[in-house]
């Protein structure tokens, strides 16, 4: 039910031109926004909010978190990765953001962006792991 009501909002909003806006909130209370794409992972990624991730680094370059179960995607797909940029890596289903230039991979699928450039050093100043909570919000 929660999948079918998400996928209605997110096609009346389509119709609407709005964006969709996903807010991330560390424990502390600080935040950042993530304006996400419209693909399919993207709306099965929304369809799970309201939650909380944990979160680690991967090789200097990410923050990522391992998802239990998997987003749909089109087809395996590569593309190059921006910094700041909100992915899917679907071999592995994790989730995370790029804080660092990374190269392509296969099966790496972009579902947003962060919006506020400056908050990507929050990411990039977490030593060890962390929560973030995800919650749609209306913009």
């Amino acid at each position: 039910m929660k999948k079918i009501i998400t996928l209605i909002l997110f096609a009346f909003l389509s119709l609407r031109g709005e964006d969709f806006i996903v807010e991330f909130s560390f424990e502390n209370g600080q935040s950042f926004r993530v304006k996400m794409q419209e693909n399919e992972a993207s709306k099965d990624f929304i369809a799970l909010l309201p939650m909380s991730f944990k979160f680690n680094d991967h090789g200097d370059t990410e923050k990522v978190t391992h998802l239990e179960k998997a987003l749909k995607t089109a087809e395996f797909n590569a593309y190059e990765p921006e910094i700041g940029d909100f992915f899917y890596y679907a071999p592995l289903q994790n989730i995370g953001f790029y804080y660092e230039k990374q190269g392509a991979f296969e099966g790496l699928f972009k579902m947003g962006q962060i919006i506020e450039k400056d908050k990507i050093k929050l990411l990039k100043e977490q030593k060890k792991d962390f929560i973030l909570k995800a919650r749609l919000i209306n913009e």
